[in-house]
């Protein structure tokens, strides 16, 4: 991820967090990839900005992604996930 870093800034992506089963070593191979995520101007950006997003970061993990951006998570679950998140970038 770290050498696609610029190319998803590029799309407005300015930081990004790992967390979940595939942190904790814990995924099966049904498992999704959760990712937290902040935007630049996430007040303008729309709906497929963030899919693009969304499927390019799946592309470059080649596995389905869980993708929420940090300011849409409910305080309480924001909290336990921060716990537990590693920033990729």
């Amino acid at each position: 991820m770290k050498g696609h870093e610029a190319e998803l800034k590029r799309f407005g992506l300015h930081a990004l967090f790992l967390f979940g089963s595939t942190l904790r070593d814990e995924a099966k191979p049904s498992s999704d990839v959760d990712l937290l995520c902040d935007f630049r101007d996430s007040d303008d950006l729309g709906l497929l900005e963030f899919i693009r997003v969304r499927d390019r970061l799946s592309d470059l993990l080649e596995s389905p992604i869980d993708l929420i951006e940090r300011r849409s998570m409910r305080p309480r679950i924001l909290r336990r996930v921060e716990h537990e998140m590693l920033q990729v970038f």
